[in-house]
């Protein structure tokens, strides 16, 4: 497991596809609407974990294609404590949605675990409790770590 702000061990040859605007392509493309920008509310709506499915199936098809490895990340977006009380979301409740938010990124990413040599999800551990369980004490209440898609929470 990577610590905050460290990536992967570089290799010669080695590189990475990183996902990124997932918010705004689920917004567009298929036109969902979510409160304040927090996509990980649309884990709520079967049609809309649908589209984020075929969505990051089409980011893990392309890094395969290309033998490359993927850094992945976004639902969690804006999973914090001040956005999940905005939302009214207990500490609990947004606990727990983060965790969702990693285990979908990992059931989808397993699905391509054969064909791509690395992927590496970036998450944003909001809670005491998570930082605790995952990468130690920290002073801060909200951190971007990197964890493999394998790593178990």
């Amino acid at each position: 497991m990577s610590k905050s702000g460290e990536f992967a061990e570089q290799k010669a040859g080695h590189f990475y596809l990183c996902e990124g605007g997932a918010e705004t392509e689920i917004m567009y493309k298929p036109g969902f609407d979510f409160p304040h920008f927090t996509v990980f509310k649309l884990l709520e709506i079967p049609k809309a974990v649908a589209a984020l499915e075929a969505m990051y199936r089409k980011y893990f098809e392309v890094v395969a294609k290309h033998e490359m490895s993927a850094l992945v990340g976004g639902l969690d977006y804006r999973a914090s404590p001040d956005w999940g009380a905005l939302l009214g979301y207990s500490t609990q409740g947004l606990a727990d949605k983060n965790l969702e938010c990693i285990e979908f990124l990992r059931r989808i990413g397993s699905e391509y675990a054969a064909d791509i040599n690395a992927i590496l999800l970036r998450v944003w551990l909001v809670l005491v409790g998570m930082h605790m369980r995952l990468t130690g004490p920290s002073r801060k209440m909200r951190r971007r770590i990197i964890i493999p898609c394998n790593c178990r929470l």
